[in-house]
């Protein structure tokens, strides 16, 4: 179960998707405004918006949504470029990293201990390959 992140993550908006000639060719999203109504936020193409697609396609499948409901969320983490279906239920929770994904398994259920073990792993190691800065301090040592 995703309890901590799911208490610390707050809802950034809905995210539709656009269709033109029985394909999904945009994503229209909307974001919540200081008095709290929707207000448009951004329009995009690309990558995540066919992952998406493909996604929600294939989630409609898991033999998972038969045995309970599912709220569709999406995760978005910019700073390791990683977005994901997260199939949010009060039992339990599915994530399915979108294309490209930073640790692969793309279309995959993940459990979270697993997504989130693996994203720690690439962020500790994206840190340890940055170039120094001068005046950057040194990590404390454990």
């Amino acid at each position: 179960m995703i309890s901590v992140a799911a208490r610390a993550s707050a809802c950034g908006g809905w995210r539709y998707l656009i269709t033109g000639g029985g394909e999904v060719i945009a994503s229209a999203e909307t974001a919540q405004a200081p008095d709290g109504t929707p207000e448009p936020a951004q329009f995009t193409e690309g990558r995540f918006v066919a992952a998406t697609a493909t996604a929600v396609q294939s989630a409609r499948a898991l033999p998972q949504l038969e045995k309970a409901a599912f709220e569709l969320r999406l995760l978005r983490i910019p700073a390791l470029y990683l977005m994901a279906l997260w199939l949010h239920s009060p039992a339990t929770d599915l994530l399915v990293p979108l294309a490209p994904s930073p640790i692969g398994k793309e279309g995959q259920i993940v459990p979270p201990a697993q997504l989130f073990g693996d994203l720690a792993r690439q962020a500790r190691a994206r840190s340890a390959a940055a170039p120094r800065r001068s005046g950057d301090s040194e990590p404390p040592t454990p």
